[in-house]
C-alpha cells in the first residue's frame, strides 16, 4: 500500500478533492472526520474540557467556541494540539490498517504546526489564492471575517508543506479542472 498525505490550508480544497478521490476509488481518511470522531468519545470531551473549559456543554464539544478560543490563544492551541494530535495518528494508524489491501490510501491533513504524519509519506499539496479561499470559507456556517483571517494567518505562518511537498494541485478555476488536476496527479502516484 501506498501512502500519501493530502494537505492544503483552509478553503483550498481537501474536502472537495477527497469526494473527487472517492469516486476515483481511492480511499481516503480525513483528519476533520477523526476529530469529530474522538470528540464524541467521553475521555476527550473531558480532556479537551479540562485544556478549554468553555469549550465543552452538556458533555459535548462546541466546535465554534474551540475554533474562536485556539485561533485567539497560542498556548491554549499548543496545549490542545499536544493532547489531540497524538491521538489523530493513532487513529490513522488502526485505519491504514483496516485498509492495507488498498493500492492507494490518502490521508487527508490540514496545515498543522506538528508536522511529523508529514515526514513519513509522499505529500499532495493543494494550492488555492488566499482570495477564493475566503470566499469559500464565507460560506460555511460559524466563520466570521475576523476568525478566517486569523486562522489563514496562522496557517501562513507555519505552512512549510507548499515547498516541501511532492506534487501540487492547483485549485483556482472550476472543479472540472481540478478534478482534471487530480486525475494528472493520480497518473504519477
Amino acid at each position: 500500500m501506498n501512502v500519501y498525505n493530502l494537505t492544503g490550508q483552509i478553503g483550498s480544497g481537501k474536502s472537495l478533492a477527497q469526494k473527487i478521490l472517492e469516486k476515483l476509488n481511492i480511499k481516503c481518511i480525513c483528519a476533520d472526520n477523526i476529530i469529530k470522531d474522538l470528540y464524541r468519545r467521553p475521555k476527550i470531551v473531558e480532556e479537551v474540557g479540562r485544556i478549554i473549559p468553555k469549550s465543552v456543554r452538556k458533555n459535548m464539544i462546541d466546535f465554534d467556541k474551540i475554533r474562536e478560543i485556539i485561533f485567539t490563544n497560542q498556548y491554549k492551541m499548543e496545549e490542545l494540539e499536544n493532547y489531540i494530535h497524538p491521538e489523530v495518528i493513532k487513529e490513522f494508524e488502526i485505519l491504514k490498517n483496516k485498509y492495507i489491501n488498498r493500492e492507494i490510501l490518502i490521508q487527508v491533513i490540514p496545515v498543522i504546526k506538528n508536522n511529523t504524519i508529514f515526514k513519513n509519506y509522499k505529500n499532495i499539496y493543494i494550492e488555492s489564492k488566499k482570495e477564493i479561499r475566503i470566499e469559500r470559507i464565507k460560506k460555511r456556517s460559524g466563520y466570521k471575517d475576523n476568525l478566517i483571517n486569523k486562522i489563514i494567518d496562522y496557517q501562513n505562518s507555519i505552512d512549510r508543506y507548499k515547498d516541501n511537498c511532492d506534487y501540487i494541485i492547483f485549485n483556482n478555476t472550476t472543479e472540472l479542472n481540478f478534478e482534471e488536476e487530480i486525475k494528472n496527479i493520480i497518473k504519477k502516484l
